[in-house]
């Protein structure tokens, strides 16, 4: 329940307290590359690594097996009873 005495402050009035403001650098957790000499390609394929768990993520997708129909074979199945003719 809330305190009946307690009143909030009237945001309408010019004489409402309002709270300090900080100022808080965008750069306050910069962190500086680790390795200066890398060239700009190396640190972009070293984050990318990082990011994706290293690799070549999708390579090796042509081995996957799937249990769904083949696209064409779905696309014909949507359509069974309709008129493909052209306008």
């Amino acid at each position: 329940m809330a305190n009946p005495s307690h009143t909030a402050p009237d945001p309408v009035s010019a004489n409402t307290a309002v709270p300090t403001l900080q100022y808080q650098s965008s750069f306050a957790s910069y962190r500086a590359a680790v390795d200066e000499e890398a060239t700009p390609d190396a640190r972009w394929i070293s984050a990318n690594q990082e990011v994706t768990g290293g690799g070549h993520s999708m390579h090796g997708m042509h081995d996957m097996q799937t249990s769904s129909p083949a696209p064409m074979q779905m696309n014909m199945q949507a359509h069974e009873g309709h008129e493909m003719g052209g306008h």
